[in-house]
C-alpha cells in the first residue's frame, strides 16, 4: 500500500471514528443540546481535529443523516431485488420503511428535523448537496420499481415515477410522524381516541390505496384492497 493511500484510508477512518461519537450524542442530546467538546471526546480527539473534518456541528449533524440514508437505501434495494411482481416489489419497499422506522427510531427523527429551516441555513452547501445525493439515490430505487411496473403494465402508462415517488414518502412518512406524535403526546383523552386503532394495518391500508390508485384496469382485477 502506497503512502497516499495509506493516508487517504486513515483519514476515512477517522471521520467513521467522528460519525460514531457523533451520532451517539446526538441520538442522546438531540442538536441543540449536543457540543463538539463532547462529541471530541466521545471520538477521543481534540475539537480542532474535528473541524479539519467537519466545518460544524450542523455538518456533522447532516453526516450523521447520510449514514441512516445509506441503511434505508439498502433496504430499499433488498426489497426491490427480491424478482416478485411490480405491485409486491413497492409493497416491500414500503414494509422496508416501516421496518426502518421501528428499527431506526433514532435516524428517523433525525431525518425529519433535517428538513428545519433554520438547521439548513447552517449546514454548507457541500453537506446539504451530499444528503441531497444520498437521499435521491433512495427515491431512485422507487421511481425504478415505478418505472419497471409502467413498462410491464402494471402501472398505468401517464403515472410520473418522480411524482409517485414524492407522494409515497410524504404519505409513508406522514403515518409514521403521526404514530410518532400520538404516542408521545401527554393527553391520556388522545391516547383513549385512538386505542382502537391498529397503526400498522392502518400504514399498509392506505399505502396499498396509493398503490391501488396507479395500476392498469387488468392489474386490478388481481389486486385485493381491504379497506
Amino acid at each position: 500500500m502506497g503512502t497516499a493511500e495509506r493516508k487517504e484510508r486513515e483519514k476515512l477512518h477517522r471521520k467513521e471514528e467522528i460519525i460514531d461519537a457523533a451520532e451517539k450524542v446526538f441520538f442522546d442530546k438531540g442538536l441543540a443540546m449536543a457540543t463538539m467538546d463532547e462529541i471530541a471526546e466521545r471520538a477521543e480527539l481534540s475539537k480542532g481535529t474535528l473541524y479539519l473534518y467537519y466545518k460544524s456541528k450542523e455538518d456533522l449533524y447532516m453526516a450523521v443523516i447520510c449514514r441512516g440514508h445509506q441503511i434505508l437505501l439498502k433496504m430499499f434495494q433488498q426489497a426491490a431485488a427480491t424478482g416478485e411482481p411490480t405491485i409486491k416489489l413497492l409493497q416491500n419497499i414500503g414494509e422496508a420503511y416501516f421496518a426502518f422506522y421501528k428499527r431506526h427510531h433514532d435516524y428517523f427523527r433525525m431525518f425529519s428535523f433535517s428538513e428545519n429551516s433554520q438547521l439548513q441555513s447552517q449546514v454548507s452547501e457541500e453537506m446539504r448537496m451530499t444528503c441531497a445525493e444520498s437521499g435521491q439515490c433512495i427515491g431512485g430505487v422507487v421511481q425504478a420499481v415505478i418505472q419497471q411496473g409502467k413498462e410491464d403494465g402494471t402501472y398505468r402508462p401517464e403515472v410520473s415515477p418522480l411524482e409517485m415517488s414524492f407522494v409515497l414518502w410524504a404519505h409513508c412518512r406522514g403515518v409514521m410522524e403521526l404514530i410518532d406524535h400520538i404516542k408521545s403526546v401527554p393527553s391520556d383523552g388522545i391516547k383513549r381516541a385512538c386505542s382502537e386503532v391498529d397503526f400498522d394495518k392502518l400504514y399498509r391500508k392506505s399505502t396499498a390505496m396509493l398503490v391501488y390508485a396507479m395500476l392498469t384496469e387488468e392489474a386490478r382485477k388481481n389486486f385485493k384492497l381491504e379497506l
